[in-house]
């Protein structure tokens, strides 16, 4: 089981506005097929190059392309957690331990497919 974590905003109280994380769990046996889709968006998107792609770069067609052929809506084994918060009403205190319960509960998860040898 895999695990990706991005983020979008500053997540800071210095600079209050919208943040999002998502997450994004993949078996181990979709990860060569979800990274082959990737990187073939990718080059399509901006060739060769190895830069990183930011989605802010993103035309809406683009993000559409990419929610179609990256993530297809037949992969049901793809599981995506998005959240949010906008600092300027939300609690520093309340995302600080948002962050830790869902870091807690990737590593529960990943310990219980390790203990039951969960390939996939």
């Amino acid at each position: 089981m895999w695990n990706f974590i991005d983020d979008s905003g500053s997540f800071s109280w210095d600079n209050k506005g919208k943040s999002l994380f998502c997450g994004v769990t993949v078996p181990d046996a979709e990860l060569p097929n979800l990274e082959k889709r990737f990187l073939d968006w990718k080059r399509s998107v901006i060739g060769q190059n190895k830069r990183e792609l930011k989605g802010r770069e993103l035309t809406a067609d683009q993000l559409y392309t990419f929610s179609h052929k990256v993530l297809p809506w037949t992969m049901r084994d793809i599981h995506i957690t998005l959240t949010g918060g906008d600092t300027s009403v939300t609690a520093e205190s309340y995302l600080e331990k948002l962050r830790e319960q869902t870091a807690e509960l990737f590593r529960l998860s990943s310990e219980l497919c390790a203990k039951h040898k969960n390939a996939g």
